[in-house]
């Protein structure tokens, strides 16, 4: 395939006799004056057709995040070869066709991605988020889901790259999807997302070398990974903004009414509702979504195991969960 490409650092924009077919760039972003400029030059493209590639100097995730908020439609690591760029490239434009519906969708994402990061930032470094960027957070993905629907969501989720946040995301847009299905008011509707969005906030202190493994954890990085939930206990309990219910989500979305979850092995009763219903939509969010070491599974199949863990989940608010799985009547893994 033949290419017209603008590669952009800085300066006034390429004179070309017409407009490119892609747009890469690898402008540094602990630069202020460079960002700034790049922020400019893309607004003063007004191609939204147009891929833009950003390449990524580091493998911090504020740097993608800032990426695709500047307007990137995919990044690369920097040393990225010219091969790796038009592949991307290639890829981009066969898929421009099938998605233009959920460009608008995508652009939601973005938007939510860079609240959740403050979120996770927050975590990174000791530090509970502001209540009140949560609740922004969690009222952006419940107008989007309530606008776009949840499939809609899921599937511009899978072009997402980073595993965690696709994660959370996932969780977030399925729990206010479900809490609509259940005829929730509006503060128990946000309840429930904010919840979502806060459930994961401990891996934001465990190792990345565990957390973004391309493979199956060792019995020591399992024992770790599991801390997750105390450690987000911990980072909120003695802040204000959070409600006992949401704290509980954190503490306890691994729990099973069987009494064999963790961390504190709770059983039926002792497990509230807001959890139950938080750890369905945790669950099968884990199954639907890719990791790098195994693909994620079909809607109705992940749907079909959770149905199999018989007194593990409860029963009454799997089965009204069934109605979110005939919403995502495709493959979200494709």
């Amino acid at each position: 395939m033949t290419h017209s490409l603008w590669r952009l650092r800085s300066g006034p924009l390429p004179q070309e006799a017409s407009a490119p077919q892609a747009v890469f760039t690898d402008v540094a972003f602990d630069n202020e004056a460079a960002v700034h400029w790049l922020r400019r030059t893309l607004q003063a493209l007004k191609r939204n057709d147009i891929p833009v590639v950003c390449l990524l100097r580091s493998e911090d995730r504020r740097e993608e995040v800032q990426a695709y908020a500047l307007g990137a439609t995919s990044v690369l690591p920097a040393d990225a070869s010219d091969e790796d760029i038009l592949k991307a490239i290639d890829a981009l434009k066969r898929r421009a066709d099938i998605d233009l519906a959920v460009e608008p969708v995508r652009a939601r994402i973005v938007q939510a991605s860079s609240s959740f990061d403050h979120i996770m930032t927050a975590g990174r470094a000791g530090d509970a988020p502001c209540s009140q960027t949560l609740s922004d957070h969690a009222n952006g993905v419940l107008a989007a889901v309530r606008q776009d629907g949840v499939k809609a969501w899921l599937h511009a989720l899978r072009s997402y790259n980073d595993v965690t946040y696709q994660h959370c995301l996932t969780v977030t847009g399925l729990a206010a999807a479900f809490a609509s299905r259940l005829g929730f008011g509006a503060r128990d509707r946000l309840r429930l997302t904010r919840a979502a969005a806060l459930h994961d906030i401990g891996k934001a202190r465990i190792p990345l070398a565990i957390l973004d493994k391309p493979g199956a954890l060792t019995p020591a990085e399992w024992a770790v990974m599991r801390s997750h939930p105390l450690i987000g206990y911990d980072l909120l309990a003695s802040r204000d903004g959070f409600c006992a219910e949401e704290l509980a989500v954190v503490r306890s979305h691994h729990e099973m009414l069987d009494g064999s979850g963790y961390p504190d092995g709770l059983s039926g009763r002792e497990i509230g509702d807001l959890v139950r219903l938080l750890t369905i939509c945790d669950i099968y969010a884990a199954l639907i979504t890719p990791r790098p070491y195994k693909d994620g599974m079909p809607a109705a199949d992940a749907y079909d195991i959770m149905v199999r863990m018989g007194g593990k989940l409860d029963g009454d608010m799997l089965a009204e969960f069934r109605h979110i799985r005939d919403d995502l009547a495709f493959d979200v893994t494709g």
